[in-house]
């Protein structure tokens, strides 16, 4: 497939491209290293950096943001 279509399938599983991995591995690392990882932007940056859906891509009713 072609880079623009892999990257239109991501999305619409609810995952990042590498770029913005990449930033959430550095949110995470700087979370980390401040000693804050009990809080919202460590475990979203944990589920990202691990190759999941952004876990808060969707309100409450299951519909995606944004």
């Amino acid at each position: 497939a072609k880079p623009r279509t892999q990257e239109i399938a991501r999305a619409r599983q609810g995952l990042v491209d590498q770029q913005t991995r990449d930033n959430w591995l550095k949110v995470k690392q700087a979370l980390e290293n401040a000693g804050k990882t009990d809080n919202h932007y460590y475990r979203r940056a944990v589920e990202i950096v691990r190759g999941k859906a952004d876990p808060f891509d969707k309100d409450d009713w299951g519909r995606t943001l944004g």
